[in-house]
């Protein structure tokens, strides 16, 4: 009979009131910890995705440039870039302008970048007034 009583009691200290809010209040802690652990798992995901897709592209662009060295270090290279930027020229080498129907050679302009959208905007409104 005492092995009953013994049992009684212990089961009515697991299921008292205050046991059961004591694990209820556990289960809710645990639960918002798991969440939190579980958007953060899902963060990492998306920010390891977001640095392979950089570290490919820059992986692309080392290759560009490596190429662009290359090509430079050569001296046909070097020479088609300073051409290119400095128009410069051999010394027994002669350059020739070719001229409008005005007789005004043509400026040679770099390339620009095309205007953005409200500087094409305000251009489209210029010309219908």
């Amino acid at each position: 009979m005492k092995e009953f009583q013994k049992k009684r009691k212990i089961r009515g200290a697991l299921f008292s009131p205050f046991t059961l809010t004591l694990l209820a209040l556990l289960f809710v802690f645990l639960l918002v910890s798991a969440a939190g652990v579980y958007r953060k798992s899902k963060m990492a995901s998306s920010k390891s995705d977001e640095v392979k897709v950089k570290i490919e592209r820059l992986k692309e662009r080392k290759s560009e440039l490596e190429k662009e060295l290359n090509r430079l270090r050569s001296g046909f290279g070097r020479e088609e870039e300073l051409r290119k930027k400095f128009n410069l020229r051999k010394p027994d080498e002669k350059v020739l302008i070719i001229a409008d129907k005005d007789g005004k050679p043509k400026e040679k302009t770099p390339e620009a970048n095309p205007p953005g959208f409200f500087p094409r905007v305000w251009q489209a409104l210029e010309n219908i007034f």
